[in-house]
């Protein structure tokens, strides 16, 4: 849970990287501001390299940073902002947490898929917070560039990690959470339409003429299942642990891995859904 909570809150905190910046434009000059994000990405690089040379995997970690480099370069040249780069060194550190989060319980392949997905879907939930922001805007180029420095981040934890052997053994698993997955699906439809939708919205400055209501009540009615879903299954694993532990059984990893995916893509899922609920409840400006 705390992992989790510093997940959240680390994304909760990246629409207000904006107030770094104004400080930075009003006390430093406009070339330092602007080149800020490149010095980070730098750091980053050199921890990496350290990381790598400790490890053992130079070779690997090389190849790594020059795909990492190449991708860096090819958004600086396509986004002039240089604010707009802040994002790349932002969500490689997004997927390090992640992995911080979820690599203790889950066992088995696929676990960097996982934290790729959950990265870039956290994406979009920072880009919901900037429109929220009265001094951000939510955009999709922006989330192309979360996308990216999520892929990077991603890259980097393949060269530094241990390798894994098992197999996708857990994926088995998932016919105990069909229910479930049906509603991820729902969910994640659901979020693609909203996400153009708002774009209407951001445009109207308003909700109510431009969001449709089918597309709420489908909010509302995720919001509403998911939160029960992930409840549920909640109840359910803390009364199969508490068995285990009195039988002396050994749990299952296949359960824990499952677990992962399940709680995981719901709980991020809900917080989107529940982002645009308030806001189109509540009147708010969506910028």
């Amino acid at each position: 849970m705390v992992r989790w909570a510093a997940v959240a809150l680390y994304t909760a905190a990246l629409p207000y990287v904006i107030l770094v910046f104004e400080v930075m434009d009003r006390n430093l000059s406009s070339t330092i501001t602007a080149r800020l994000p490149l010095l980070i990405i730098g750091f980053f690089a050199a921890v990496y390299v350290i990381m790598c040379v400790k490890r053992e995997t130079v070779a690997y970690g090389v190849v790594i940073l020059a795909v990492s480099a190449l991708i860096v370069s090819v958004i600086m040249l396509a986004e002039t902002n240089g604010n707009k780069h802040i994002h790349i060194p932002q969500y490689a550190l997004m997927t390090w947490l992640l992995y911080w989060a979820l690599a203790p319980h889950y066992k088995g392949r696929g676990l960097l898929s996982l934290i790729f997905i959950c990265a870039v879907m956290l994406g979009f939930v920072d880009e919901l917070l900037q429109g929220l922001h009265p001094r951000r805007f939510y955009g999709g180029p922006d989330m192309a560039i979360d996308a990216a420095g999520a892929f990077i981040g991603v890259l980097m934890l393949m060269g530094v990690r241990k390798p894994v052997y098992s197999q996708w053994d857990w994926a088995g698993r998932l016919r105990d959470y069909m229910g479930s997955l049906a509603l991820i699906l729902f969910g994640a439809g659901a979020a693609v339409l909203m996400g153009i939708c708002l774009f209407d919205v951001q445009r109207q400055k308003a909700f109510s003429p431009c969001y449709p209501r089918w597309l709420l009540i489908g909010n509302l009615l995720f919001l509403a299942f998911g939160t029960a879903a992930i409840i549920y299954h909640w109840h359910r694993d803390r009364v199969f642990t508490a068995a285990a532990t009195k039988t002396d059984a050994v749990l299952d990893d296949g359960r824990a891995t499952v677990r992962c995916w399940i709680f995981s893509l719901l709980a991020i899922l809900a917080a989107m859904h529940a982002l645009v609920v308030w806001a189109a409840v509540g009147g708010l400006s969506f910028r």
